[in-house]
């Protein structure tokens, strides 16, 4: 007959094993169950965003004269979670009057950042203009500066 320590040393085993299979189990589907739970809302998604700035804000350009160059630079700084391709369009609103200075695109990955140097030559201004810089696929996410002559 088996005594009673033997019994629980098998009972002891089994329980390890099981538990073994089990955390295995897990770690090999915890991808598909984690999937799923992000579907269903309950493991909260990151905040998924994207920064729109200019660099050094304090030497923008406010007074210009027509016909000058003059430059600027602003940065995008992806924090989508994915690689998103950017496309922006830079403006001067001189009261309905709007030029385009530039339009383009550029792709940037998770946590990437790219700085971009603008130059422009200032139009004849009729009163006080907006310099604006659009992201027009993110729902014209936008910055500005004003500018006068």
């Amino acid at each position: 007959m088996i005594k009673a320590e033997t019994k629980k040393i098998i009972k002891s085993s089994l329980f390890f094993e099981i538990l073994f299979v089990v955390i295995a189990l897990l770690i090999i589907f915890s991808g598909n169950i984690k999937t799923q739970l992000y579907k269903w809302d309950l493991l909260p998604h990151p905040e998924t965003f994207t920064e729109l700035y200019f660099e050094n804000h304090t030497l923008l350009p406010t007074k210009v004269e027509a016909g000058e160059p003059y430059t600027f630079s602003f940065t995008t700084h992806n924090l989508e979670y994915k690689t998103m391709t950017y496309t922006y369009q830079i403006q001067i609103q001189d009261g309905s009057r709007k030029t385009t200075i530039q339009k383009a695109k550029f792709t940037l990955n998770q946590n990437q950042k790219k700085t971009i140097k603008e130059t422009f030559t200032a139009p004849q201004l009729s009163n006080r203009s907006m310099v604006a810089v659009d992201l027009t696929n993110k729902n014209n996410q936008q910055i500005d500066f004003w500018i006068t002559e």
